[in-house]
């Protein structure tokens, strides 16, 4: 059974997935070279479907099913008057109505119902011009795409699934249980009391981008004093008997555009008379303490309810890996699996994994969730065709036919090496095919790295670590070692980790690392070992190869751009390898500036 999985949303994608395996997924953004690219305001993800239909051989003749991530109109707008006036206190709720009323007009709440049914028709015309029209669309709800990407890649039966991001299709959170290949929801949470849409609000108002930046926050919190502003944040966000409440928000009276949210109003009315003079790191501690508290708080009490401990995240929230860990830490959790696209991008595969559990169902045959061995999903390149664009770009490079070795050895030296080899990774995390590496020894490569990339960050690099040697650096690993596969949590380091690796080491003493099995990824698994072969550490310095605010490259033509725009050391691209020394670096870089926010 061959099933589409499409997503148009911001992080727009698709996959294509066979008897239950994903065989080939891709954002939009890659191929496009636009940030977190959105099907409703740059054009559908054209070259993503394109992709996965040629990496896979589908047909329309030999597709079953398209998913499409993206709820039924009249459900959205039943979502938008419960979130209206279920939530507000009834003697409250005609005052909103009315002010709701005079300040949009009619299209208040309708607005809700007629977004949905245009996208609805505008996809349908697009599937038809791409050539797949009479094939069965399954349209699916937002959150529970989320749930299903977790839940059929964790290889958990019975799982406790949470999902949670700013908001989709009027939801900002649930909760589901998965037992015997079904999902059952358990709460839902309306998007005005969205833990997510608190934290972007704190992303902004200290002068960072909505959906983009929150990970800067995070980085921020480990600076900070939490207990400096934790009080305040207790009072605007609880978990109540499994669901989450935000109080502050119902004085907000938001656009009748479902996806559009008042973030510098917020800010300015709630948050900023409270923080005069307190640091922007005491600000970010106080929040991510309470985000921390709140999740393990909801998570705590499922588990109880339920009698599930195997928990599944997914949703733009668990981006955030401390969060993960103290989730992994709740009590009464036995593991934590976080599905490596998390965010919006990862719906095409939750929807198709979805649709692809239903039929069988419906067959007698049945399905259960199973592990992925990898997320390299995304197009590669044949050698030929590297050489070709290096060549375009006038540059002069080396064939090596061992060029893990060669990496290895230049590593060892001191040097930075910008990688590019094979399929490239689906997610927003860089697994080692589309990677910056250097040696972990340097603290100081946080700064003159991230100022080459154009980067303001605060947190440190990731480590990709021999997977067999992650006890030796890591406290509690075994716990959780698959979502660390993906980079997806974090973990407390042992204090030799601390001492030979403090260019991967945060300053609360955690790392977010990737843990490297040569049966994952044989030929990133061996830079690594021979690394360790010459140094004796088990770790390299593993970043994203993009410049800032940009997608990470993924054609040849994109690295050797980003190599040149960065003024990296060194280009590993395919099997040839082009020294620094090369090139003439360029200035013409200019960052790019997105006016339009939406969250999701």
């Amino acid at each position: 059974m061959r099933i589409i999985g499409i997503y148009e949303g911001h992080n727009c994608s698709a996959c294509v997935v066979d008897d239950g395996r994903v065989v080939a997924a891709a954002e939009e953004e890659r191929f496009s070279r636009i940030k977190m690219h959105d099907g409703r305001l740059h054009g559908m993800p054209e070259h993503s479907l394109r992709y996965v239909l040629q990496e896979s051989g589908a047909t329309a003749e030999t597709v079953d099913h398209i998913a499409i991530t993206l709820c039924p109109p009249g459900k959205l707008l039943f979502r938008i008057l419960k979130d209206t006036f279920v939530r507000c206190p009834r003697w409250r709720w005609m005052l909103f109505f009315v002010r709701r009323w005079q300040k949009w007009g009619p299209l208040s709440f309708l607005y809700a119902y007629y977004f949905n049914w245009i996208r609805r028709r505008r996809i349908r015309r697009w599937v038809a011009e791409m050539g797949l029209g009479g094939i069965r669309v399954h349209w699916l709800d937002h959150h529970f795409s989320h749930a299903a990407s977790a839940y059929y890649t964790s290889g958990k039966r019975d799982a406790l699934i949470i999902t949670a991001d700013g908001q989709g299709d009027g939801l900002s959170a649930a909760v589901y249980v998965g037992r015997d290949g079904e999902l059952t929801p358990l709460t839902e949470i309306v998007r005005n009391y969205s833990i997510g849409i608190l934290y972007t609000t704190v992303t902004v108002g200290l002068g960072y981008k909505a959906t983009r930046h929150e990970g800067k926050i995070t980085g921020l919190a480990a600076f900070g004093d939490p207990q400096r502003t934790y009080d305040f944040y207790a009072g605007l966000i609880q978990a109540r008997n499994g669901t989450i409440v935000a109080p502050y928000n119902d004085r907000f009276y938001y656009p009748p555009h479902p996806e559009i949210v008042p973030f510098p109003e917020i800010w300015s009315h709630v948050f900023e008379p409270a923080f005069d003079g307190v640091s922007r790191e005491d600000i970010s501690a106080g929040l991510q303490k309470r985000v921390e508290d709140v999740t393990s708080e909801l998570v705590r009490f499922w588990v109880e309810r339920t009698g599930v401990g195997d928990v599944c995240l997914a949703g733009g929230f668990f981006a955030n890996v401390r969060v993960n860990q103290e989730v992994l830490e709740t009590d009464g959790v036995s593991s934590v699996f976080v599905f490596p696209a998390m965010g919006d991008g990862g719906l095409a595969v939750g929807g198709a994994l979805h649709v692809y559990a239903q039929e069988r169902k419906r067959s007698g045959a049945g399905y259960e969730p199973t592990r992925i061995d990898d997320v390299y999903w995304g197009p590669s390149y044949s050698n030929d065709e590297i050489q070709a664009a290096l060549d375009e770009a006038k540059l002069v490079y080396e064939f090596h036919d061992d060029i893990e070795s060669v990496i290895a050895r230049t590593l060892a030296d001191g040097e930075v090496v910008a990688r590019f080899h094979g399929r490239m990774e689906f997610g927003p995390r860089a697994l080692g095919n589309r990677s910056i590496l250097y040696q972990p020894t340097d603290p100081s490569v946080n700064d003159w790295l991230n100022e080459k990339l154009r980067r303001t960050e605060f947190m440190p690099f990731a480590p990709s670590t021999l997977r067999e040697e992650a006890d030796k650096n890591y406290i509690n690993e075994k716990r959780c070692t698959y979502p660390a596969e993906f980079m997806t949590i974090t973990y407390d380091c042992h204090d030799e980790m601390k001492a030979k690796c403090p260019a991967v080491v945060h300053v609360d003493g955690t790392a977010r690392p990737q843990l490297v099995s040569e049966a994952s990824n044989a030929s990133y698994w061996k830079v690594i070992k021979e690394y360790q072969a010459l140094t004796g550490l088990s770790s390299i310095i593993n970043t994203s190869f993009n410049i800032h605010e940009e997608p990470i490259v993924c054609s040849p033509y994109d690295a050797v751009r980003a190599f040149k725009l960065g003024h990296l050391g060194n280009l590993a691209i395919g099997n040839y390898l082009v020294r620094g020394d090369q090139i003439e670096g360029t200035d013409d870089y200019v960052e790019e500036e997105i006016d339009d926010v939406w969250v999701g």
